[in-house]
């Protein structure tokens, strides 16, 4: 685990700031370590954030390090991004946030470390569609207890459900 930070150093600090942070598809380095939960990796990559377009940097698909974190359920790398100020509510293209990726994938306690920052649980993206719906959909039960309460229209009499989204039938206790 060690060494894959003890290879990286050296390759900032030789090639500075013409170093090549990004695959083809924007992909950077740093989603890379925290896809994968190199947390010695980031650690060395977050004294280095100049070199590879800040804390917030985006890939082809407007994804930052944070939702490659929230998707892997990586709270503990989430946790050190937040602490470095990443953007709690940034939209990747689909318009879901890194707490709309945790939810719909089911990783309680990386939702539970965004809501901890202060993401928004009422976020939708232009579907209509917000974190809890997407817990619900794929039946994550634990994380739709934890969404419900702070979710805005889950007490009112007609809340946007989007009809596409497939809410399960264990969930709507949650929902409605």
């Amino acid at each position: 685990s060690n060494g894959f930070a003890a290879c990286v150093e050296p390759l900032l600090a030789a090639q500075g700031s013409t170093a090549p942070m990004a695959q083809l598809d924007g992909t950077s380095v740093l989603h890379l370590a925290c896809r994968d939960g190199r947390e010695s990796v980031l650690k060395v990559l977050l004294d280095s954030l100049n070199l590879l377009g800040g804390i917030d940097v985006r890939d082809s698909r407007g994804s930052t390090p944070l939702h490659a974190a929230a998707r892997q359920g990586r709270a503990a790398i989430a946790r050190r991004l937040l602490q470095e100020h990443a953007a709690v509510n940034a939209m990747d293209e689909r318009g879901w946030t890194p707490l709309m990726l945790a939810s719909f994938v089911g990783h309680l306690e990386t939702v539970q470390v965004l809501l901890d920052a202060h993401a928004d649980p009422n976020i939708c993206d232009a579907n209509g569609t917000c974190a809890l719906l997407l817990a619900s959909a794929g039946d994550h039960l634990p994380v739709c207890a934890l969404l419900r309460p702070l979710n805005e229209w889950a007490y009112s009499r007609d809340p946007p459900i989007d009809p596409f989204c497939p809410v399960g039938p264990r969930c709507q206790v949650y929902v409605h």
